[in-house]
């Protein structure tokens, strides 16, 4: 058995490094790093002073784009109160983590100001960034005024960000001691908690498993090893293709981190209700014990790679980040040891029968270990449930969430014996997969309320004031309602402007102004039309007929 499984993973590499060598180039290493402009090549700024208005013309290299919250501008050290043209675009920005306004080819920023005396200086403060993945540092850029509306850059004053300093880092050679790392932080994997209960799972079937432990033991190997060969496989094609990518970067996308909370709650039911689909979920039970489950050894093996994605081991983190930067033949040879490193415990239990003996016999202690490893299933759902929520936000966790407790409800409908009742679980699974599809972010239209905000705003004309909270079951009914593609086309075409007060948590400005009306909660929804001192008091249950009438009759 060990000659066959040996050859079949020798195979493998064999196949799979012909593949990915047919992409490579010459020297069988990955391509070099993109090369980026230096920061005064990316970007240029032209000040100007005309008729009373001092203008920046801000210009960006195409892939390179600015962000608006970084400018500054400042004449002889006092801050000008500039305006910004409305090309900015929303960008999700992964350096800032959020969405910001940035610019792309121009920015025309204008500051009404009296002309400056000769000799004074400009300073221009920025930041900018490359679409193929560099963030420059903030830059402030000097310009002196040299009268007549011109200005020229002081000599000195501008900071150079040439492409030395971005080049990437000296490439360490290959060594057997990057194997040896890669080995250790497999082996040391096991401990992380995204991987632990699977491991112990696999090793209490081990307990009467027998002869057929090593046949087992060396499927279960196949899929680990496998799993780490395709995760080389895909990290190598995407870096040819210019993606900058690493351990765990499939965790970049929702879908996957959803599956993956999926995956982790179904584990954790069926260990928790004793369902039979955990045996061969898991790998674990009888059928493992007789022989007769290869596909479950080979099937836990691959898991075991897939829930390790979330954690990097000490010694792993060196070997994975040395690994993208080596030739092909060296970032296999690194994977496969991460991977039989990673098996190693399993081997080991099944070649060594003492060990195997030691374990306590079988027992209700194996029912607690099994109710135990609910928890920590459980732990990994909740924090990749943060991990979703950092993606896509509020709304986009609650969804997730929500297709998890279908997924729950789901598994245990399919564990009935009633046809009908595993047909409704089916149907909830496929909710729950709908459900996962990441919705496109959408730039809001309400403006956040302040007693500022709401006297500018009826200043300007007509408004409409949406006093709402997160808890509030109404509220979220109503939103779809005055979302509605209707309501929405109302409001655009009398030029009505839209204020949220989101009294989610606790707001003594939303507090007065619901005292205002007599209302001690939420919803509340007033319309002012415009060049009016009273507002209307909408009901708490909105129609689309109610809003249209109410615009449309004032």
């Amino acid at each position: 058995m060990f000659k066959k499984i040996s050859l079949t993973l020798a195979t493998l590499l064999i196949l799979v490094s012909t593949a990915a060598f047919a992409q490579f180039t010459d020297n069988g290493a990955f391509p070099a790093a993109p090369s980026f402009l230096a920061v005064d090549e990316a970007y240029q700024a032209s000040p100007e002073w005309r008729d009373g208005e001092l203008s920046v013309i801000w210009d960006a290299k195409p892939g390179y784009y600015l962000y608006q919250h970084q400018f500054a501008h400042q004449l002889n050290g006092q801050p000008l109160d500039v305006s910004y043209p409305d090309t900015a675009i929303i960008k999700f920005d992964e350096f800032f983590n959020q969405e910001l306004s940035v610019f792309y080819d121009n920015a025309f920023v204008v500051a009404t100001t009296l002309e400056p005396s000769v000799g004074d200086i400009l300073m221009l403060s920025f930041q900018g960034c490359a679409d193929a993945g560099l963030c420059y540092p903030p830059e402030t850029w000097y310009f002196e005024y040299l009268g007549n509306g011109a200005f020229s850059s002081t000599e000195g004053e501008q900071a150079e960000y040439s492409n030395s300093d971005v080049a990437p880092l000296a490439t360490p050679s290959f060594s057997w001691l990057m194997i040896f790392s890669a080995f250790l932080g497999g082996l040391i994997l096991n401990a992380m908690p995204c991987v632990f209960p699977v491991l112990a799972l696999k090793a209490t079937s081990f307990i009467n498993a027998g002869a057929s432990a090593k046949q087992h033991a060396w499927i279960y190997t196949a899929g680990v090893v496998l799993s780490f060969l395709l995760f080389a496989v895909v990290i190598v094609a995407l870096a040819l293709a210019g993606q900058q990518v690493g351990w765990g970067f499939h965790l970049q996308s929702p879908v996957m981190v959803t599956i993956l909370i999926y995956l982790f709650v179904a584990m954790a039911l069926v260990l928790a209700l004793d369902m039979p689909l955990a045996q061969r979920l898991m790998g674990a039970g009888s059928e493992l014990q007789q022989g007769h489950s290869k596909s479950a050894s080979f099937f836990t093996g691959l898991l075991a790679v897939v829930v390790a994605s979330p954690c990097t081991a000490p010694f792993m983190g060196a070997a994975m980040g040395a690994a993208l930067t080596q030739s092909a033949t060296a970032t296999f040879a690194i994977f496969i040891a991460i991977g039989f490193g990673m098996a190693a415990p399993i081997l080991v239990l099944s070649y060594w029968p003492g060990l195997i003996q030691r374990l306590p016999k079988p027992g209700l202690w194996m029912v607690k270990v099994r109710e135990f490893m609910v928890f920590p299933l459980l732990a990994t759902a909740l924090y990749l449930l943060w991990v979703v929520g950092q993606q896509t936000g509020v709304t986009g966790l609650t969804m997730i969430a929500l297709g998890a407790l279908l997924i729950a409800l789901a598994l245990w409908l399919i564990n009935m014996p009633s046809k009908g009742a595993k047909l409704s679980g089916v149907i909830l699974v496929a909710l729950a997969a709908y459900l996962a599809q990441p919705s496109e972010p959408t730039i809001s239209k309400w403006v956040d309320y302040s007693p500022l905000a709401l006297t500018q705003a009826r200043s300007e004309g007509p408004v409409f004031v949406d006093v709402t909270a997160a808890w509030c079951i109404t509220c979220l009914a109503n939103k779809r309602v005055l979302n509605a593609e209707t309501t929405q086309s109302a409001f655009t075409a009398n030029n009505v402007t839209l204020i949220e007060a989101d009294w989610t948590s606790a707001d003594e400005n939303i507090s007065r102004y619901l005292s205002l009306y007599g209302r001690a909660g939420v919803p509340l929804y007033v319309f002012y039309p415009a060049n009016s001192e009273a507002g209307i008091v909408l009901p708490q249950l909105l129609t689309e007929r109610v809003i249209l009438e109410t615009i449309n009759s004032n």
